[in-house]
């Protein structure tokens, strides 16, 4: 299964009034993570615009575990986890510098036309990552 390791650390910016990093800038940092991830496959933008392809989100879930504080170090690790006819999954876990964990995520993606907007199989890019 192909993984990807993201660096980020917190910032100021993201920290609310607990003293700890807001709940949505989770997402945010996830999100890092999965384009990375989709780099890493050669899937940018362009290239799936291009040919008239799309990812949505379907589901996410996610467990927030330890709270993340401003100046930490955090690494998300993003892995291709299962793969169907029009859908994928993808999980993250987001760890401290001393690999505790942070915080994961669960993300199902479903394939479409951007024409058509009807889900499409999922391309050999990705059935060939798991």
């Amino acid at each position: 299964m192909k993984k990807i390791k993201t660096s980020l650390v917190v910032r100021e910016s993201d920290i609310d009034e607990l003293g700890h990093m807001n709940y949505l800038k989770y997402f945010n940092y996830f999100e890092c993570g999965i384009d990375d991830w989709f780099l890493a496959l050669g899937l940018t933008n362009q290239y799936l615009q291009s040919r008239h392809i799309g990812c949505v989100v379907k589901k996410v879930e996610s467990e927030y575990i330890k709270e993340a504080l401003v100046g930490e170090l955090l690494e998300i690790t993003t892995t291709l986890k299962r793969v169907g006819h029009t859908s994928f999954v993808i999980s993250q876990q987001m760890v401290t510098r001393d690999e505790k964990i942070i915080a994961t995520s669960e993300k199902v993606f479903v394939m479409f036309h951007l024409q058509t907007r009807k889900a499409i199989p999922v391309i050999k890019t990705i059935t060939s990552a798991c």
